[in-house]
């Protein structure tokens, strides 16, 4: 079949939101309404999460929110082929990719674990997609360049061995991890879980895995492709730049 590298998408989107909280914002982060400047047909605003799902035409996603905010979601009247499933307890990450994994049909077909604040543009997310399905890898992650300055990290980079830190910090001043993680099956995201760098934030070990496993694959690309709403004040600076 010609969609084999259709990936099943998860979107854990479960966590307390405290930053936007503290912020002023009454609902979680995931569900916080933006307006996308480039869409000329629909000109209100979506949750953040919907932005998230931009290029997952086609593809089953899998969204885990906090029971209490299911209410308040308005995606599965608004995106296709969209299941989302509410977590009642919630310690991190891990555990609530754990509850979506329950609810995946395809075991061997290739899952992505999509951040709920990100938003690729221009077929980033197929492009990534369908050459990792392609290549000899079992996983891969999206990284963008951002300068000179560390953006992001995916782990506490004091809290690691002093041998480590002075290698993560050169990496990482290059590129930043973009929120895209895929994996070549359930199993394999199954045993990144289990065996990845427990010094990564939130217990998000999957993440370390990727670099630090079997084969896997660092897929750039270009700034202007991606979007990033992780605090308010990233939120509040997209705001300003497309208002």
């Amino acid at each position: 079949m010609k969609n084999l590298w259709y990936p099943t998408v998860l979107i854990p989107a479960a966590g307390k939101g405290q930053r936007f909280k503290d912020a002023g914002f009454r609902v979680i982060k995931p569900l916080i309404p933006i307006r996308d400047p480039y869409d000329h047909v629909f000109k209100g605003k979506r949750p953040m999460i919907e932005h998230a799902m931009h290029g997952t035409k086609g593809w089953r996603k899998i969204v885990g929110l906090p029971e209490n905010e299911l209410p308040n979601s308005k995606i599965t009247a608004s995106v296709e082929n969209t299941l989302v499933v509410p977590i009642v307890a919630n310690n991190g990450q891990l555990d609530t990719i754990e509850a979506l994994l329950d609810y995946v049909i395809v075991q061997d077909a290739p899952v992505l674990i999509l951040n709920s604040d990100v938003s690729f543009r221009n077929g980033v997310l197929q492009a990534f997609c369908y050459v990792c399905f392609h290549y000899p890898v079992d996983a891969g992650a999206i990284v963008v360049k951002r300068g000179v300055e560390q953006v992001n990290s995916y782990s506490f980079v004091d809290d690691l061995p002093a041998f480590r830190r002075g290698v993560e910090r050169e990496w990482l001043s290059r590129w930043a991890l973009a929120g895209a993680y895929w994996f070549r099956n359930v199993s394999t995201l199954r045993r990144a879980m289990s065996h990845g760098d427990e010094s990564h934030h939130d217990g998000e070990r999957y993440i370390s895995s990727v670099f630090e496993g079997t084969p896997n694959l660092a897929f750039p690309i270009a700034d202007e492709n991606y979007w990033e709403f992780g605090t308010p004040e990233k939120l509040a600076a997209f705001v300003e730049e497309h208002k």
